[in-house]
């Protein structure tokens, strides 16, 4: 697998690529907003630990959106996919994926 080839780089269940926008993608429903604001933390500690920072939306009061690409390259690396798999861990752990 190279970085060449982004369509190679899958992206972990329940992960999404969105095609047209070069980036991969995670909706999450939470119980509430304090549950999303601390699943927001726990994930910026991992992008921290990665060095490799996604975009993260919180949308009413218990959705939370991930969206992760390599902005200097424009595309899904292989940074993403090892972020995007730290984060399902975090999530299954919470019982939230």
């Amino acid at each position: 697998m190279t970085e060449r080839s982004t369509t190679q780089l899958r992206p972990p269940e329940p992960w999404t690529r969105d095609d047209g926008q070069e980036r991969i993608g995670l909706e999450v429903k939470t119980k509430d907003f304090l549950t999303a604001i601390g699943i927001v933390n726990e994930v910026a500690r991992i992008a921290e630990e990665e060095k490799h920072h996604p975009d993260l939306h919180i949308e009413g009061w218990n959705t939370l959106r991930i969206e992760t690409y390599t902005h200097t390259e424009g595309k899904v690396t292989k940074k993403d996919i090892k972020l995007a798999e730290r984060i399902s861990a975090l999530l299954t752990e919470k019982g939230l994926a």
